[in-house]
């Protein structure tokens, strides 16, 4: 499959911008892991999804409270994992959010007995539309920032920026 690709400078360095034409598909930071198994890609600025994901990424780091329509994402098939996207696509700027409140919203919505945190952190941590499927807004039920693709010092800067305090977190 062709992947078109364009670059974002951020304040916190280059983000991967991916495409497959007409839907937004990926959003890494530079030394993302799957940025080094992405072999067919073709760089193509001009693209209207790549518009608007930069246009939602310029009001992010502006704090100009940015909007970005969820069905102009396309994620992949598996509908565990897109179910904690849509949950992690409505969390507020500066909200936060924990492993634990993520798996009770899916026990709701799904009618299910239990569900598994590490179920959750599974599935967070394979977002391929980093900040605008805001999974940096997911800690520990202790404060604990953990893990987040783009590095734990990118996630703390995004907190930061959204209002939250370093003494906030467990590092």
């Amino acid at each position: 499959m062709l992947i078109f690709s364009t670059y974002f400078q951020s304040p916190l360095g280059l983000i991967h911008l991916n495409s497959d034409g007409k839907f937004l598909t990926g959003a890494y930071f530079q030394d993302h892991e799957n940025l080094k198994n992405q072999s067919t890609t073709v760089f193509k600025e001009d693209l209207k999804i790549f518009q608007e994901a930069k246009t939602f990424l310029n009001d992010y780091f502006q704090k100009r409270n940015p909007h970005f329509a969820q069905d102009k994402l396309k994620l992949d098939d598996n509908a565990f994992r897109n179910a904690v996207y849509a949950i992690l696509f409505e969390t507020s700027f500066g909200e936060l959010i924990t492993y634990g409140q993520i798996a009770k919203r899916l026990l709701s919505i799904k009618h299910l007995k239990n569900m598994s945190p590490q179920a959750i952190g599974n599935a967070v941590s394979h977002n391929p539309i980093s900040i605008i499927i805001p999974c940096h807004r997911v800690i520990g039920v202790d404060g604990s920032l953990n893990g987040y693709s783009g590095g734990i010092f990118r996630k703390l800067e995004l907190l930061k920026h959204e209002g939250h305090q370093e003494s906030e977190f467990l590092l």
